[in-house]
This record gives structure tokens, sequence and C-alpha cells, in this order.
């Protein structure tokens, strides 16, 4: 018998995709030194808004391999014109 798709099984897809292009959106930037770098953190800002789904995974693996904290927020939720989404990764 066939395993028929589950709502879940489409969700997890979609995030999965989608934190793997954010993540290559992130990697254009932070290495290059193509962000803001501060006192405490560096500020990836990058085109496009994405989920807080694929955001807080992409925010795990970050973390995972060293940051101190990763800090995540679109333009639309700090009630600015949409389009942008930012990034914090602490030393």
């Amino acid at each position: 018998m066939q395993k028929l798709t589950t709502p879940i099984d489409v969700k997890t897809r979609k995030i999965a995709e989608e934190r793997i292009k954010l993540i290559a959106e992130i990697e254009k930037h932070l290495p290059l030194a193509e962000c803001e770098v501060f006192e405490d953190f560096v500020e990836v800002i990058i085109s496009g808004e994405y989920s807080k789904n694929a955001r807080n995974s992409v925010k795990e693996a970050y973390i995972k391999i060293g940051w101190q904290n990763v800090e995540h927020m679109c333009s639309s939720e700090n009630h600015e014109r949409g389009g942008l989404t930012r990034f914090r990764f602490y030393f």
C-alpha cells in the first residue's frame, strides 16, 4: 500500500526547503564580511521574508556550530515595510 502524504509531511518539507534557501543566502554574506560587525554580534540583512519555523531551524543550526545566540526578525514584524529578514549572530 502506498503511503499517503500528511499535512505534517508537506509542512516539514516546506520548512526544510526554506531553511536550505535561507542558509545559502546567509552564507553569501557572512563569510565575505558583507555584513555589519559590532562589538558583540554580526548582523546580516537579506532580501525576502522567511517563516519563523525556517528561521528558528537556522538559528538552531548556527548555535550548534558555535555561535552563542542568534536572533532573527522580519521587517514586517517590526512594523516596517516587508521584504527583509535580519539575523544577528552573537559571538
